[in-house]
């Protein structure tokens, strides 16, 4: 579906001359939908589209040469969704448009995907004999993955970003968080994971350093925050897959004080991580036979 929302310039802020930049992300109000028995009926989905604008004013600060803009605009719609046992949804931003239509507004034009997981108990119905009757077979064994379990851990992290070359960081104009894996281990009893928190940053001085050239007062961080996070299991064995998701929604970049007092960069906030575990099962099954 498409949203389409005219943003207002903030009073505080400068008029506008020229967009640089423009991203967003996409999050849901529910996540899991459970005992979906109906597929007729039409299911509300409503969450927030968060847009990230950079822009060139028309008269530049010394200060910051370029100003952000955070926007949050809520939605709601309603979609058909397959009879399951529990849903999983995830919201993604596949194109974003905007125009300028003066000084104060532009408006925005985003194209965003819902996709669902689907999960339902079936009863796996395979060829294995006829009664009464004297027939002569060849069995095989056929192997299947089944899910085990399906759980979701959730993790604080609370770190502080070092400025560069002690530099005060006046303003976050790109605030960029991603969460990838680097290594796990899978016992029967718990996940051991290693991952770490990917940023990118862009920020502006406290105090101009330069006046000539206003580039000189922008700086970029590119850090990786490592983490490890222990998931409890019960009684997970024969484990043959293990499918691990990340919800970053919940981390947060600002500008704080630090113990000494100076102004430092911190990431707060929590990661949720969806795991799926699978295992393999064998059954009998006929291939071929005849009747004597």
């Amino acid at each position: 579906f498409v949203i389409e929302e005219d943003v207002l310039v903030p009073d505080i802020k400068a008029d506008l001359k020229e967009i640089l930049i423009m991203e967003g992300s996409c999050n849901l109000s529910t996540r899991e939908i459970n005992n979906h028995t109906k597929e007729d009926d039409l299911i509300n989905i409503s969450g927030e589209l968060c847009i990230q604008t950079l822009y060139v004013p028309e008269k530049p600060n010394p200060l910051c040469p370029i100003i952000p803009i955070e926007t949050k605009i809520p939605f709601k719609e309603q979609c058909k969704l397959n009879v399951a046992d529990t849903i999983i949804l995830n919201c993604n931003i596949e194109q974003i448009d905007y125009i300028i239509v003066n000084e104060r507004k532009y408006r925005v034009k985003a194209t965003v995907a819902i996709c669902t997981k689907e999960y339902r108990s079936n009863t796996l119905n395979l060829f294995d004999g006829l009664r009464e009757e004297s027939l002569h077979v060849l069995r095989e064994k056929v192997v299947f993955s089944t899910l085990s379990q399906r759980k979701k851990d959730i993790l604080s992290i609370k770190e502080y970003i070092s400025p560069i070359s002690d530099s005060l960081p006046g303003q976050l104009l790109i605030k960029d968080i991603h969460v990838m894996e680097n290594y796990r281990q899978v016992t029967a009893d718990k996940i051991v994971l290693n991952g770490y928190i990917g940023l990118n940053i862009l920020y502006c001085e406290k105090s101009p350093i330069n006046d000539s050239n206003l580039r000189d007062n922008l700086h970029q961080i590119q850090e990786k925050v490592e983490f490890t996070q222990f998931i409890p299991l019960q009684n997970a064995k024969d484990i043959s897959d293990c499918k691990l998701t990340f919800d970053a929604s919940g981390l947060r970049l600002k500008i704080c004080q630090h113990e000494d007092g100076q102004d430092i960069i911190q990431l707060e906030g929590d990661i949720i991580t969806y795991v799926e575990l699978y295992k393999r099962t064998e059954k009998d099954v006929i291939v071929d036979g005849y009747h004597k």
